[in-house]
């Protein structure tokens, strides 16, 4: 892709670590490693308040971390849980 990333980096180059399909509730927050708030409470509570069923672990995946940010208040987590059904 002409003006796109021509490297990219990955903590399971084998590729062993991947989501199953499904619909997720997903969540973002920005800030440092371990400072997530209270985001997973809140998507659990988001599906309980709304009849949805959790399966399975809760994902957290680093958009942006050290790789790409200088100011890790800036780096960018999205947290997530499938939901069974739907």
């Amino acid at each position: 892709m002409p003006g796109g990333p021509d490297n990219f980096i990955s903590i399971d180059p084998g590729g062993n670590r991947v989501s199953p399909a499904g619909t997720y509730i997903a969540g973002y927050v920005r800030g440092f490693y371990g400072q997530l708030a209270n985001v997973h409470e809140e998507i659990l509570a988001y599906a309980k308040e709304h009849q949805l069923d959790p399966v399975g672990p809760v994902y957290t995946e680093y958009l942006h971390d050290e790789i790409c940010l200088r100011d890790p208040i800036d780096y960018l987590a999205k947290v997530s849980v499938r939901i069974k059904g739907a």
